[in-house]
């Protein structure tokens, strides 16, 4: 079979002349047709022949797929081709355009007379494979390479280069290096077929900052209000005496009664502070932490902030007279000057288009009324968004309006009156067509579809959407900062289709330490918690990955050991929802704990103290007051042994306890998420009941053996929680706590309970305490146990009565999918007392410190806290300060 080339990319430059000219293409001859052939007809525009095509094949394609190649160039077998023809060149500039490509050459076949098989030679043009930075830091070329995965793995051309280009540039610029340059170098990898490594040499250059940044205004605006718009860029540290500031100083000393008329202006209090705050603001700005750096884009920005910031004190009409930027060696200098004109009034409001509501209700709604300072960004935020309560918008998109509109527009400005008209569109009621989960890889669509209130068949509600995000970020393995409903209207068809848009999480964390001590033992931890756990799939190893997850569920196990004196085994399995009908919690768990008390010498077990402890629950949704509600129903048998127990004071030493009870609970759980909340509440009252034994039992306290009285323990217990959460700024989040608890007897003949009794101090955590038989609530800037009151009479300890209050500013650092971080300060103080009847809720012990807490992936929560106490305990502990380490999160 013989061979000849058709075209090639080459002859596209030529292909014009060549067609006046009407030349043969470069080694475009058909088989046998030679000079010495007496039959031979060259291919040329004046002897054009058609073939009919039986094949096309791609030669040279490493990673692209043959088939998209063959359909780009428009090629199909059957079709019929003259050659030659413009055809064979479109077919070349067809694949040319696509920019994927280095060299194509169109060689045909004849397979017989008049059939012809086409063969299209191609040569890919090269792909990224790695990508190494020159001339910056480590922790600039960390953050580079996770922008440089987006080229990796792709055709490399000028537009992939300059895309590339223009990040690092603005990379730079963004830290303060306007002047950064970049530049490519290309070396091909010796590993990977028709690969480059790409070595990116950046010259950053000085960095530039800004070293002088004046602010100026009339005395209507604060200009320290003003350079706060200014977001990363406020200038730099100034605490300066100017000669003229010194002389209004002394002015003042010897002429404080006329400095104080010509200063203040008693007729405009408001101005007067503001123009004190300026004259103090152009000589002191103590700027420790805001950067200096100079940015374009931050001074651009800021600049509209600052029209923002005025046009919402009633400066409508805000004019920059100058603004200028002067470059020097040292660093740049900025000065702006702005006349803020006069403030606006709104003087008449009007609605038009409303239809389903009343002018009343929505100027209620609305919430402005006439004669108030013209605020446009308030009028938007009334209108279509506001965090903080109802909006006209929500008023009728919650009952299905999406299509609804609403627009502000001034009518009449009269001097500073203006009269606006608020022009709506209701629209059509929609309708919720398909509800779209994307982003899920671990987590099963049910799992995500059971949470949500956007259901097909129902109206559209944005309430309804606000809600079952919140919900979805309340799950351990969802990712609420990154999951958000995205509605798809379909206004023609009155529908709308709801996607969302999921980001999975780690939940899962592997807790590992261990040691050996010597006359001690093991001495460490091992567990494993699985919040997506899929009890299905424990059979279906293949259906692993690499766990069995999916459903939503949680498995926990945990093994501790502070080794010979203390063990700890427990098991846990929870569904949430039981039965897959209704959001009804199902626990089940196994726990044992043991104390061993070591002889100080011999290293011998004197004695031991152990806990089984068994406990199934049931934790119901309600559907009213709101779905926010849970009622709880937990049924629990706890049976305490103890075995020549001597260093303990639970009112026996030797025999057996049982301890059987039902515990109720209503719980109210608005919280945005679990891990960093930033806005809700959770208010919790429990209530642990067990059968009043001590009203039936046939034995006389008084003169009972100690195993026969605490044989059957019999008490009621309440315990009340109470968390809320205020974000003051972005990442900084106000906390606020209050707990309290108590323990009652059925009947006062017979003795308190010694199990289950409060001891405040320390971390909280009862597993690394081992205390058992007892509640642990922490109280930082306290050793551990320390406020734990004694019965010297029935021989016991522990409180029966709590309080505990926090205040916690928190500040998150890292907030991204499975890491979280934030730092805190915090004051609480709490007490424990002996019986009810001595709660006395004021005489606390309090402290203050500061901490940090950190959730890594597969690890868990880990925390380190320091605390200093302002009260102390006679012959215990004085003033001073605490260190205490924490695992997880502890609930009070």
């Amino acid at each position: 079979m013989k061979r000849f080339y058709i075209f090639h990319k080459r002859y596209l430059y030529v292909f014009t002349l060549w067609s006046l000219c009407n030349l043969s293409t470069h080694a475009q001859r058909l088989p046998g047709l030679y000079r010495d052939d007496p039959s031979a007809i060259p291919m040329s525009y004046a002897y054009p022949r058609t073939y009919l095509i039986d094949e096309i094949s791609v030669e040279g394609a490493s990673h692209l797929d043959t088939d998209a190649l063959i359909n780009l160039s428009g090629l199909v077998v059957g079709d019929s081709i003259t050659l030659p023809s413009d055809r064979t060149a479109e077919v070349i500039r067809r694949l040319w355009k696509q920019r994927i490509l280095e060299d194509i050459s169109l060689v045909g076949e004849q397979v017989s007379e008049g059939h012809l098989r086409l063969v299209l030679r191609v040569r890919e043009r090269p792909r990224v494979t790695r990508v190494a930075y020159q001339g910056v830091s480590k922790t600039e070329s960390d953050d580079l390479k996770g922008k440089s995965r987006r080229i990796l793995g792709r055709v490399l051309n000028q537009t992939l280069l300059q895309g590339h280009k223009k990040e690092i540039i603005a990379y730079f610029t963004d830290k303060g290096y306007p002047n950064a340059s970049v530049s490519f170098e290309e070396v091909a990898d010796t590993i990977i077929a028709n690969g480059v490594a790409l070595s990116v040499d950046i010259k950053k250059r000085r960095k530039v900052r800004v070293r002088g940044f004046v602010l100026s205004t009339d005395d209507a605006l604060s200009t320290a209000a003003l350079k706060r718009q200014f977001k990363g860029m406020r200038g730099p540290l100034r605490f300066r005496l100017h000669h003229e500031f010194v002389r209004s100083a002394v002015y003042a000393i010897h002429h404080p009664w006329r400095w104080i008329k010509k200063v203040c202006d008693f007729q405009r209090p408001a101005r007067t502070r503001v123009q004190l705050a300026n004259a103090l603001h152009a000589h002191v700005f103590l700027n420790f932490f805001k950067s200096a750096k100079w940015s374009p884009d931050k001074y651009g920005e800021g600049k509209n902030n600052i029209l923002t910031y005025a046009q919402s004190k009633g400066y409508r009409n805000i004019q920059i007279a100058t603004d200028s930027i002067r470059f020097a060696p040292e660093g740049v200098y900025l000065y702006a000057h702005y006349v803020p004109g006069r403030i606006h009034y709104l003087r008449d409001l009007q609605w038009e288009g409303n239809y389903l509501y009343s002018d009343t209700l929505l100027t209620q709604v609305l919430g402005i009324a006439p004669g108030s300072v013209y605020d446009p960004s308030l009028i938007e935020k009334k209108l279509n968004f506001n965090p903080q309560g109802l909006d006209v918008s929500s008023l009728y998109m919650d009952d299905g309006y999406l299509f609804f509109r609403v627009t502000p527009v001034e009518v009449a400005v009269v001097g500073d009156s203006i009269d606006l008209e608020m022009r709506l569109y209701e629209g059509k009621r929609a309708h919720i067509d398909q509800v779209i989960i994307t982003g899920n890889e671990q987590v099963h669509d049910y799992v995500v579809l059971r949470e949500l209130h956007t259901l097909p068949g129902e109206k559209f509600s944005r309430s309804d959407l606000i809600r079952s995000q919140q919900r979805l970020g309340q799950l351990p393995f969802i990712e609420p900062s990154e999951t958000n409903p995205v509605p798809l209207p379909k206004e023609s068809e009155e529908e709308v289709d709801i996607e969302w848009r999921v980001a999975e999480k780690s939940g899962d964390q592997i807790e590992l330490s261990a040691g050996w001590g010597g006359g001690i033992g093991l001495v460490g931890s091992l567990g494993l918690v699985l919040n997506n756990f899929s009890l299905k799939k424990l059979s279906k190893m293949r259906r692993w990955r690499p766990l069995p997850t999916g459903e939503g569920q949680q498995l926990a196990l945990r093994f501790r050991s502070n080794g010979r004196p203390f063990q700890s085994y427990s098991a846990s399995f929870s569904e949430p929802w039981l039965g897959g009908r209704k959001p009804n919690y199902f626990t089940v768990s196994y726990s044992f704990s043991r104390e061993s008390y070591l002889n100080s010498f011999s290293r011998e077990i004197t004695g031991r103290f152990s806990i089984h402890n068994f406990l199934i629950g049931l934790t119901r949704r309600l559907a009213w007051p709101d779905d926010y509600f849970r009622l709880g129903q937990t049924f629990s048998y706890r049976g305490y042994v103890l075995d020549n127990v001597q260093n303990r004071t639970l009112g026996f030493n030797n025999g057996r306890s049982n301890n059987l009870s039902l515990t109720l609970s209503l719980e109210r759980n608005s919280l945005d998420e679990v891990i960093f909340p930033q806005s809700g509440a959770l208010l919790s009252l429990s209530t642990e009941l067990t059968p009043p034994h001590s009203l039936w039992r046939n034995i006389e306290y008084a003169t009972a053996a100690d195993a026969d009285i605490y044989r059957w323990i019999s008490y009621h217990k309440w315990i009340f929680d109470l968390k809320y959460y205020l974000s003051l700024a972005k990442n900084f989040v106000l906390e606020s706590r209050t707990h309290m608890g108590f323990i009652g007897r059925y009947t006062q003949r017979a003795p308190q309970t010694p199990f289950e009794r409060f001891s405040l101090g320390g971390d909280g955590i009862t597993g690394q305490n081992f205390v058992l038989g007892t509640d642990i609530i922490g109280l930082r800037g306290y050793p551990n146990n320390s406020l734990r009151p004694s019965d010297a009479v029935q021989n016991i300890d522990g409180g029966a009565s709590f309080v505990k209050t926090t205040f916690e500013l928190r500040y998150a650092i890292v907030k991204s999918p499975g890491t979280t971080m934030f730092v805190t300060t915090f004051f609480e103080s709490g007490n424990s007392w002996l019986s009810v009847k001595d709660f006395s809720p004021f005489d606390v012990f309090p402290s203050t410190g500061i901490g940090i807490r950190a959730l890594l992936p597969a690890v868990g929560f880990l925390g380190i806290d320091w605390g200093y106490r302002f009260r102390t305990l006679p012959g215990r502990f004085d003033h001073g300060s605490e260190i205490h380490f924490s695992i997880g999160q502890t609930i009070r």
